[in-house]
Formats: structure tokens, C-alpha cells, sequence
């Protein structure tokens, strides 16, 4: 028998495309988790675990929801995403919210030479924050926005949709 490489070790016998339904659905359950914790029941934006949770729940989701895309179940909603926006449609919002929140020196927190990391508005917020002509704001009473750079993402209409969309995908697997 050969001797076996490095390489031919870290080789398994399944193919990895295989374990996608299930890491899907694992990632679907972690987000429920995180969804169903107590910063989320009331919605406590202040509290210090907020953004990492949002930074988890963005990468389990983001994940799911490119394994999706890649089934043709392309979670596609383009509500309260501006026609500007680079995103044309809720999976590629949430790529670039994932990768703005996990890198650090990542050029999507830039707007204006201004550096907005993870900015949190609450309820109804009409011009937030104004700067150079353009609005940062949220538009719903029961709705968070967060901003990276100038890329909103609604935690109701954004967030907790997709991942309902995309629970609805991999449930009817």
C-alpha cells in the first residue's frame, strides 16, 4: 500500500457538497438560538453581545443563503434595498454586511472618509445622521437599521426575513 501524503489525509471519502443540506439546517439552528436569546426578547440593541450576534447570525445566514443560490432557491427579496446599492438582492446585502462585520480593514465600513462600523438606529430616525447630502436613517417605528459604511441593513424586514425564507428553502428539502 502507498504511503499516504498530507494532502491524501485530509481528503474524505464524502464528497463535502454532501454535508450542505445539514450545515445548512445547523446554521438555521444556531441563528433560531441566537434570535430566540435575550438580546432579541425585547430587542436590547445597547446590550455588548447585539453586534456579535448580528456578526454570527450574519455568517451562519450568509452561508445558507449561498448554498441556496447555488440549489437555484436564490432567496432574491429586494424590499427597503435602494436601487443604488450595489446588493441587487437580499443574498448579496447580507454577503456584504458579513463582510463588512467580519473585516476589520474592510472598505465597505467607509462612507464619505468617514468609518461607520456597525451603527445602530433605532425606531423611526428620519436623517440620523446627514452627512454631505445623503441620509442615514431608519425608516420604521419597529425596526433597527445597522450601518456599515453607508449599506443599511433592517434587522426586522432584512435579517429576520431572510432567515425565515431560508429556513422555508431547506425545510422543503
Amino acid at each position: 500500500m502507498p504511503k499516504q501524503t498530507e494532502s491524501d489525509m485530509r481528503k474524505t471519502v464524502d464528497n463535502p457538497a454532501d454535508y450542505g443540506d445539514r450545515d445548512a439546517e445547523t446554521s438555521l439552528m444556531i441563528i433560531k438560538r441566537i434570535f430566540e436569546s435575550p438580546i432579541f426578547n425585547p430587542i436590547d440593541g445597547r446590550s455588548p453581545y447585539f453586534q456579535p450576534c448580528i456578526t454570527q447570525v450574519l455568517i451562519e445566514l450568509n452561508d445558507v443563503l449561498q448554498k441556496a443560490a447555488k440549489k437555484n432557491l436564490r432567496v432574491t427579496f429586494t424590499d427597503d434595498i435602494p436601487q443604488s446599492a450595489k446588493a441587487k438582492d437580499i443574498t448579496d446585502l447580507i454577503n456584504d454586511c458579513r463582510n463588512a462585520s467580519c473585516h476589520v480593514p474592510s472598505g465597505k465600513r467607509i462612507f464619505e472618509n468617514n468609518k461607520f462600523t456597525f451603527c445602530v438606529i433605532s425606531g423611526y430616525s428620519p436623517q440620523a445622521m446627514f452627512i454631505n447630502g445623503t441620509a442615514l436613517e431608519c425608516d420604521y417605528h419597529d425596526d433597527i437599521a445597522i450601518f456599515w459604511g453607508n449599506t443599511r441593513l433592517y434587522l426586522v424586514r432584512h435579517l429576520f426575513r431572510a432567515f425565515h425564507e431560508a429556513n422555508a428553502v431547506f425545510s422543503d428539502l
